[in-house]
């Protein structure tokens, strides 16, 4: 999962400019192409922190983040709470 997607090989690949994809993008998508990534990869973390027994730093390095800071910060943002009360919540509710 860590495998970095570069705007320069998607540009390539749909044999647009850089500037042209990144505009193109952003008009679909309503987000740029860095903010869909994330967005997939939070999605996939909160699904990580729910289903399964990893940590919050594990499922961060899984992920490809490159911080747990920023990670946090990105996850509170996202779904208003933490990404270790959330997994805490989860933990409580598993155990019922």
């Amino acid at each position: 999962m860590k495998e970095q997607i570069r705007i320069e090989d998607l540009s390539k690949v749909s044999s647009l400019s850089k500037f042209h994809l990144y505009s193109s993008f952003k008009n679909v998508f309503g987000k740029t192409p860095h903010q869909y990534i994330n967005s997939l990869r939070l999605t996939k973390a909160k699904e990580f922190l729910r289903d399964t027994n990893f940590s919050v730093s594990e499922v961060y390095s899984i992920l490809g983040f490159t911080d747990l800071p920023s990670f946090s910060k990105m996850f509170k943002k996202a779904y208003g709470i933490s990404p270790s009360n959330y997994n805490k919540s989860n933990q409580f509710l598993h155990k019922k």
